[in-house]
């Protein structure tokens, strides 16, 4: 959860940059809420709901993404 609210407080600053950074947050925490719900007691959504939420709040922000790879750099010969 911690991952999580990183995120959304990330995003709530709107910064330059505020959005790769909620992505990167949020991205961590869907991370962490898959492994807690594989190993979370069976009939416990609590790890599902906060995945949901994480997954919104990324799909709701068109500037919540990751930053762009930078192209590799080849050697001219």
């Amino acid at each position: 959860m911690i991952c999580e609210r990183r995120g959304v407080t990330s995003l709530a600053k709107a910064g330059p940059g505020s959005g790769p950074i909620a992505y990167d947050w949020l991205r961590r925490a869907i991370d962490h809420y898959e492994s807690a719900d594989e190993v979370g007691p069976e009939g416990n959504e609590e790890a599902l709901l906060r995945w949901n939420t994480c997954s919104r709040v990324i799909m709701r922000n068109h500037h919540v993404r990751p930053l762009p790879e930078e192209p590799e750099h080849t050697m001219l010969e």
